[in-house]
């Protein structure tokens, strides 16, 4: 189904549909492969629960490395999807920016935060995240995750998200490692087709899902992340230590672990692990760091 017949669909059917079904639409329309419609229903309606952890997390990791708990005026969310992070959001914030240039799923954000609560306070924009849509040094915190993979123009997404940023702030970004073999590519959940030549992963994608690797995500290296992030204008840009995803450190175990892993060899063990862990978190930050 053309995408605008399905935001005229989405549009007539909102007022007395239910996030359900409209999700239902949603994964109709785009006659997705045998086992993917169901798998994608899944994630979208999970969303809630699944971003809950990011936010948290994100508040975390800017207690320790940026300028304490995760509060302000106005956050950006730089490719909010389906709205999962955005009833969150609305907890730490005053006003939150929901930005996704795919407004189908804008549509079922906004039903989320009608059926969940939250819609007060939040401003959903229908825009690439290359484009300029927000004034600048405007937004205390900007999260970006899983999204900075499929821009066309990484670089110039980073430049906006900075320009986003006020003169003390914090933006988060989250994506999968090209370079990890620990686990399936996330977005076709083939073992190892990210390791493969860009060209020959199209090939070989389009093979076995129908559809060019290319036209559906491009990941990024550690070095290539740094690389595009520090066109943000950050004062820092931090890539977050791998331990401190998954050893827990506000933990009275997880803090012993932490200052176990800062001293060498276990130090250097980290920094080895990082370049093929599945996901990278990195911070930017704006003004000086009080962590």
């Amino acid at each position: 189904m053309p995408e605008a017949e399905l935001i005229e669909r989405m549009v007539h059917l909102y007022p007395g549909a239910t996030m359900q079904e409209l999700v239902d639409e949603y994964v109709k329309a785009y006659e997705l492969p045998e086992g993917r419609g169901s798998d994608e229903e899944s994630y979208m309606l999970d969303a809630h629960k699944r971003e809950k952890w990011n936010v948290t997390y994100m508040d975390f990791c800017s207690r320790r490395y940026a300028h304490g708990p995760l509060r302000g005026d106005r956050v950006l969310e730089a490719g909010c999807g389906t709205g999962g992070s955005l009833p969150h959001l609305t907890q730490r914030f005053r006003e939150v920016v929901g930005l996704d240039p795919d407004l189908p799923a804008l549509l079922i954000a906004a039903k989320r935060l009608e059926e969940i609560g939250g819609r007060g306070g939040v401003t959903l924009v229908a825009a690439m995240l290359e484009q300029q849509v927000v004034e600048p040094d405007c937004c205390d915190a900007v999260k970006c995750t899983d999204v900075i993979e499929h821009v066309a123009d990484p670089v110039r997404a980073a430049e906006v998200m900075g320009s986003a940023m006020s003169e003390r702030s914090v933006a988060f970004v989250l994506t999968p490692n090209r370079w990890s073999f620990l686990t399936p590519e996330p977005h076709v959940r083939l073992w190892g087709v990210n390791l493969l030549p860009r060209r020959v992963a199209d090939r070989y994608v389009e093979w076995r899902v129908g559809l060019r690797y290319s036209d559906i995500t491009r990941l990024l290296s550690v070095r290539e992340l740094m690389t595009v992030l520090r066109r943000t204008g950050a004062d820092e840009v931090r890539m977050i230590p791998v331990e401190d995803k998954h050893l827990n450190p506000e933990s009275e175990r997880g803090a012993m672990l932490k200052r176990t892993f800062g001293r060498p060899p276990l130090t250097w063990l980290s920094s080895a692990a990082r370049p093929v862990q599945p996901t990278l978190e990195a911070l930017c930050v704006r003004g000086t760091p009080t962590g």
